[in-house]
């Protein structure tokens, strides 16, 4: 091996660890309460090292963010790759991929914490959209999943051929996550608040199957 090859090995390991070792800080205290230096001693990294390799502390977080999206997501990817999920109908496979709202506001609370606070953190620190491509990218990485759901419901005819997926997708993704963001912050919810909020999340999601679906 090259030493030149060596030293750029080493760097992606520190790199890759130090968004690790973010990404875990960021889901358990949030972001503005992981500093860079505490990011840099728990990865064992020096912060001049954390700074030389990604800039700020902006540019770093929407890379942490990027990474955040992709390991949530690939915990979720066997509920829309079994042969179960493939079986089924466009339209039910589109109520299955909205059933991950509701595994994510179960199973996945530090995730829609970290997805709400990085929007006030775009806003706040005045991030443009060429900053943010890889994290939009990641944050898109299911438009693929129900647009071919949603394709098949129109051949196998359980979707309306005049719902346009990409419409649909967005129009699901600023509800229904928006939604999950709102229960997850305030006060722990009692039990009856855990109740209604779930009963409002189902509501909104039959409405959004309702829509879609192809009528007799």
């Amino acid at each position: 091996m090259r030493y030149d090859d060596l030293i750029q090995g080493i760097k992606n390991e520190r790199i890759a660890l130090a968004v690790d070792t973010a990404a875990e800080l960021y889901l358990t205290v949030g972001i503005g309460n992981a500093k860079m230096t505490d990011i840099a001693e728990k990865a064992q990294i020096g912060v001049a090292s954390l700074y030389r390799y990604f800039g700020t502390k902006q540019l770093f977080t929407v890379k942490v963010g990027a990474y955040i999206w992709k390991s949530t997501m690939m915990k979720l990817e066997p509920l829309y790759t079994s042969q179960e999920y493939q079986a089924r109908t466009g339209f039910e496979q589109v109520a299955s991929l909205l059933n991950i709202f509701h595994i994510l506001l179960e199973e996945h609370r530090p995730f829609l914490r970290f997805v709400s606070e990085f929007d006030v953190f775009v806003i706040r620190e005045h991030l443009g959209i060429g900053q943010l491509t890889e994290y939009e990218s990641c944050s898109m990485n299911m438009l693929p999943v129900v647009s071919a759901a949603m394709k098949k419901g129109v051949e196998d005819g359980s979707i309306r051929p005049d719902v346009d997926a990409k419409v649909f997708y967005d129009a699901i993704t600023d509800s229904l996550l928006g939604m999950c963001e709102k229960f997850v912050w305030g006060n722990v919810p009692n039990n009856v608040d855990q109740v209604r909020n779930r009963q409002a999340l189902s509501l909104t999601i039959d409405m959004f199957l309702s829509y879609i679906r192809r009528q007799p």
